[in-house]
């Protein structure tokens, strides 16, 4: 039985080749994935909103296969230390526009108390 449908070689891609990045950023996701799945079944029993029934049917997928899934789907990746962070486009005009709204307001602030002088 394989725990992923996705060929190793594939998965390897996502991860520069380094099959001991691969291991540890599948295991650290399918533990969150199983500690969700635990709150969910948990929540579920307390607020009587869903079945347990319907929960376990989910969680008959391991953890592992989804957490492999979501890396060859390019939905989970990685950054190594020392490089910046990927940050969206849209995330960057946010910044340059807030950066250009502080250096104007710091030149009308320049601009009143030159006036007030």
């Amino acid at each position: 039985m394989s725990l992923t449908a996705q060929g190793i070689d594939s998965l390897l891609d996502h991860t520069d080749g380094d099959r001991f990045l691969l291991c540890t950023i599948a295991s650290r996701r399918a533990r969150d994935i199983n500690d969700m799945l635990r709150g969910q079944e948990t929540r579920a029993q307390t607020l009587e909103s869903a079945s347990v029934v319907d929960i376990s049917m989910f969680s008959k997928t391991n953890p592992l296969s989804l957490a492999m899934k979501e890396i060859d789907d390019g939905d989970l990746s990685f950054v190594k230390d020392g490089d910046p962070l990927p940050v969206s486009d849209a995330v960057n005009d946010i910044i340059d526009d807030e950066v250009e709204q502080q250096e104007q307001d710091a030149e009308a602030e320049d601009a009143e108390s030159s006036e007030e002088e």
